[in-house]
């Protein structure tokens, strides 16, 4: 089993090695960015709980464009934490969001690309 696997592993990698010269079909571009956000209470009377968060976000996307074939791929990450008064740290934003989406290139379509 551990050789077909390696075998298999190998072919793989030499597809993608002999494949990989030619990479002007594909687009990528990303962005990541982290945030802070504090609030901060002194002599308010009309109410408010002082808290500190930080949050990070990660987009990215991948497509490739070539003949009759379209392949758009993205994936956007986030994840943040926040911690109000003396409570205990808490998780503020949870986001897992993947995106492919295969399509064939009609005649009309291709030429409205060129």
């Amino acid at each position: 089993m551990k050789k077909i696997f390696t075998s298999a592993s190998f072919i793989f990698t030499f597809i993608i090695t002999a494949n990989a010269q030619d990479t002007t079909y594909w687009k990528r571009g990303g962005m990541f960015s982290v945030n802070m956000n504090q609030v901060s209470f002194s002599n308010w009377s009309a109410g408010g709980d002082n808290s500190f968060s930080v949050t990070g976000l990660f987009s990215s996307f991948l497509n490739y464009k070539r003949e009759k074939i379209a392949w758009d791929n993205s994936i956007d990450l986030g994840y943040g934490f926040v911690k109000i008064l003396d409570n205990p740290v808490r998780k503020n934003e949870d986001r897992i969001i993947i995106y492919c989406h295969p399509t064939k290139i009609k005649n009309s379509e291709k030429r409205a690309l060129q």
